[in-house]
């Protein structure tokens, strides 16, 4: 059964400690492993692939500029602007510039 690893092959192939592997059983995290008697412990090499999958972790995209359009809809979403929207869109639009630090579209 060679798709099984042993603490210390899993242990080199995360690079952590066979410890640290010992105390995620023990807190029920890390891969899943089996059990063949009171001391030996096996991973496969399945779960290992399955666990590392769902480990990724996928950030979230970040515009670097910000259209007129989406400014002008910033403005209809905020409530108590009044009439002065064009005032509304400028201070969006210095917020956004100056405090966020995206830069903003120039409006057409």
């Amino acid at each position: 059964m060679n798709d099984l690893m042993n603490e210390d092959e899993l242990a080199a192939l995360l690079r952590v400690s066979a410890t640290t592997l010992q105390a995620w059983r023990h807190q029920r995290r890390g891969p899943p492993y089996v059990k063949l008697s009171w001391k030996t412990v096996r991973y496969r090499r399945a779960d290992i692939e399955a666990y590392l999958s769902a480990q990724v972790t996928r950030l979230p995209v970040v515009r670097r500029s910000v259209s007129p359009t989406d400014i002008d809809a910033a403005v209809a979403a905020v409530h108590g602007f009044g009439n002065d929207r064009a005032g509304a869109a400028r201070e969006i639009q210095r917020w956004l510039t100056e405090e966020v630090g995206l830069a903003c579209e120039a409006n057409a």
